[in-house]
């Protein structure tokens, strides 16, 4: 007799109270494996496509009725389970369908889309940007590109040199992966199980020899636990929970810190529902072309940065790259430099001005340039350091030396980092009505403010909402110490998406908050454009190489000086 004859001849031969000792056994393993699934994230939960499935239409507690238009604007019908109809770089094709010189060299291109099966698509919605290099020089640009919605793009450029060119595609984000971002957002509140190596915002509980990992997000609701830990009060009053540990002997006043790391262990999403990288980068088509004349647009007088009205720095931002590379130098077509960038000018022009960097550790980029660089501290200070570690969330500390003091401090969590602790959380809200208290006067006070990454990886309501804070801390401010000067920084445009949440995508569409939320401020804030020069410059990381963060700086100072 075969195995399942032998388990029936075993079963036929025990003793009726041996049989009610396995049935009991058998019923306790059962409740205690679903008590485990009801309270702990980290057990092999059996993913569950059709949850997937669901959040295409399916309302829930993580998304609202805003981050629901938003998804459905970009997501209707697309998949994201099987992602057959990604965007091929190699079988996609540039060409050029016009060529013409009247005042000026003028070069249409068109894309066409081709999926991994080498079929023409049929729908648009990828993010792509038409490159062009001087051959024989340093100049760079990205000109805007028209989706037709079919599977077919083009582009319009006009060059503000002459000489060889050379002419690419890069193919910034694809729609599916986008797609599969936000509705893994609205299955289970963050985007980062789309990630091959899932990565994310965690907390840790320790007491004694308990200690227990958790993960977090600015939702009551945590996919895997039944009840959250509200760091809400610890977070300067803004939202913030993390998972409740499952081991009983550990508590919520068991928090130790936050931080973030891989989620080991977790099965939410299978394994074939992730972003897809193998075929994003540059089309593998180029063109090399000759410009003849350069646009006239090059020669055209404008005026200097620091007397344009604030508002034109708003203008058209999302939907194009606003500015071109040529001889080292930054050129945006509102405005001019006025100033010679060097370290001395800029002491000069700082003078008994306040700085304050706050946000994410793009902005500890700026701080840094401005403590070592302008203020000459020696040695350098790694700011860095200055973020974790002293026991306290924010480490504050204003560096002054030559009349000129800096301050950065980070923005309230979440906040990505190695062990970040819980205490002295403050938020640039609370430092904006803190500061606009002081006998500062406005005219000495710079802030630069950058919202983006680090909060990218949840519903894009939980961004708004903290933008929609911001706007009215700002005009609190301002209406107390109306010569303050404000500058926004833009999301960052990235090249390398496969090992963090940052989607380029939805970093346009963040774009587009703030153009809409702070639409009352335009003429009182200055919007910094480093996005175009980031695409230009075709930044790899969320940290951008000397070359572009100096661009980006010279920009931003061209504003004050």
């Amino acid at each position: 007799m075969g195995k399942i004859g032998s388990i029936v001849t075993s079963y036929k031969s025990l003793k009726p109270i041996k049989i009610v000792c396995w049935l009991f056994l058998a019923v306790w393993i059962i409740l205690t494996w679903n008590t485990l699934l009801d309270n702990h994230v980290y057990v092999n939960m059996s993913p569950s496509i059709a949850r997937f499935r669901e959040a295409q239409t399916n309302s829930n507690d993580f998304f609202t009725e805003y981050d629901t238009e938003q998804f459905n604007i970009m997501c209707r019908g697309v998949d994201v389970v099987y992602m057959t109809e990604t965007t091929n770089a190699d079988y996609s094709k540039l060409d050029v369908y016009e060529q013409r010189v009247t005042n000026e060299y003028i070069l249409n291109v068109r894309i066409k889309a081709f999926n991994k099966r080498n079929e023409h698509k049929t729908r648009g919605g990828d993010l792509l940007f038409v490159l062009s290099k001087q051959v024989y020089g340093d100049g760079k640009m990205a000109s805007p590109v028209i989706d037709h919605d079919n599977g077919t793009y083009s582009a319009h450029l006009r060059f503000p040199w002459t000489g060889t060119t050379k002419v690419w595609v890069n193919l910034a984000t694809k729609l599916e992966n986008s797609c599969l971002r936000f509705q893994t957002m609205k299955a289970y509140g963050t985007s980062v199980f789309a990630m091959t190596d899932v990565w994310g915002f965690k907390a840790n509980f320790a007491n004694k020899n308990n200690v227990e990992n958790t993960y977090c997000l600015p939702s009551e609701t945590i996919f895997g636990y039944k009840s959250a830990c509200n760091l809400t009060m610890l977070n300067d009053n803004l939202h913030y929970f993390c998972g409740l540990p499952y081991n009983s002997h550990l508590r919520c006043e068991d928090l130790q810190y936050t931080y973030t790391g891989s989620f080991d262990g977790m099965r939410i999403i299978i394994n074939s529902v992730k972003v897809d990288l193998s075929v994003a980068g540059k089309l593998s088509r180029v063109v090399i072309i000759d410009v003849p004349r350069a646009d006239h647009f090059a020669a055209k007088e404008i005026s200097h940065c620091s007397k344009v009205p604030k508002a034109l720095t708003w203008q058209n931002i999302t939907d194009r790259v606003a500015g071109y590379w040529l001889n080292k130098t930054w050129h945006v077509p509102i405005c001019e430099s006025n100033i010679e960038h060097t370290v001395e000018k800029y002491r000069h022009c700082l003078k008994g001005r306040e700085m304050f960097f706050f946000g994410d550790s793009t902005a500890r980029q700026y701080a840094d340039y401005f403590v070592n660089e302008v203020l000459e501290k020696r040695p350098k200070i790694d700011l860095r350091m200055l973020m974790f570690g002293h026991n306290t969330y924010n480490w504050r500390n204003t560096f002054s030396s030559l009349n000129i003091n800096v301050t950065f401090l980070k923005h309230a969590m979440p906040f990505s980092g190695d062990k970040v602790p819980v205490n002295g959380v403050t938020s640039v809200y609370t430092e904006l009505s803190r500061l606009s208290k002081t006998d500062i006067p406005g005219e000495q006070l710079i802030f630069f403010i950058v919202y983006h990454s680090h909060l990218q990886p949840f519903p894009v309501s939980f961004y708004k909402d903290r933008i929609r804070k911001l706007v009215i801390s700002i005009k609190d401010f301002l209406s107390l110490k109306p010569k303050a000067l404000f500058f926004l920084k833009s999301p960052s445009y990235v090249m390398d998406q496969s090992n963090r949440w940052v989607d380029n995508k939805m970093s346009l569409l963040y774009i587009k908050i703030l153009l809409q939320e702070f639409e009352s401020l335009h003429d009182r804030v200055v919007y910094l454009d480093t996005w175009s020069i980031n695409v230009i410059h075709e930044t790899i990381s969320i940290h951008p190489e000397t070359e572009t963060l100096m661009a980006q700086i010279k920009h931003f100072m061209s504003f004050i000086c």
